[in-house]
């Protein structure tokens, strides 16, 4: 069951390793939840940053602490909760060196939960996008380089393939880009309303899953 299962952080640490083909004496410094360097510690590549970098900076004068790293060959940034300016710092300063990759698992604008909206992973990436003015690859969804990995590893059929989601700007213009077939759900983010007006369009739509025939 867990190799059915195809998250970001998998995707992301999928095209460090396979992609990019990481050097094994670089490292990947994460802005971002256990999860992601989890799956980098399973595809074999060396990570810092993290939860380690939770505690914040005390004063300005520490930012004299934050320096270039020469073992850094990619900043990773994902959705963090504890999300902090030492953590910014350290990203933006490793990024200086051009030829350090600058990743992200998504840019999700806004993210779901408990019935409310808050802000994304695309939201806290603009403040790197901005400071360093270099934009990320992105290696979630609607972008292709995710289902390029999902396609090279599991050698996927698209033609046999359905894309369902309940966003259209992701979920959605993921599947249409990638030609697959798409299913929207109206039980998340996007509403009938927010469909009618859209550019994106499924090719299919369904209330809930649980009106999924089985």
């Amino acid at each position: 069951m867990q190799e059915e299962i195809f998250g970001s952080a998998y995707a992301a640490a999928y095209y460090v390793k396979h992609v990019l083909n990481f050097p094994s004496n670089k490292k990947v410094y994460v802005c971002g939840m256990n999860g992601i360097q989890d799956e980098l510690t399973a595809e074999g590549v060396q990570s810092v940053g993290g939860q380690s970098d939770n505690a914040n900076l005390p004063a300005i004068t520490a930012m004299d602490t934050v320096n270039h790293d020469p073992e850094i060959g990619a900043v990773l940034f994902g959705f963090d909760l504890n999300i902090n300016y030492h953590k910014l710092a350290k990203a933006h300063t490793y990024l200086q060196d051009p030829n350090v990759h600058f990743l992200a698992t998504n840019d999700d604008r806004t993210f779901p939960a408990g019935g409310k909206v808050f802000p994304g992973t695309g939201a806290l990436l603009a403040v790197l996008s901005t400071s360093t003015g270099r934009s990320p690859t992105v290696l979630g969804k609607p972008t292709q380089n995710m289902l390029d990995v999902i396609v090279d590893k599991y050698h996927l059929n698209r033609e046999r393939t359905c894309m369902v989601g309940d966003r259209l700007d992701t979920d959605i213009e993921f599947g249409k880009t990638g030609g697959l077939k798409t299913l929207l759900v109206f039980s998340g983010v996007t509403s009938e309303s927010d469909l009618q007006t859209s550019s994106i369009q499924p090719d299919f739509t369904i209330k809930t899953l649980g009106h999924l025939p089985i």
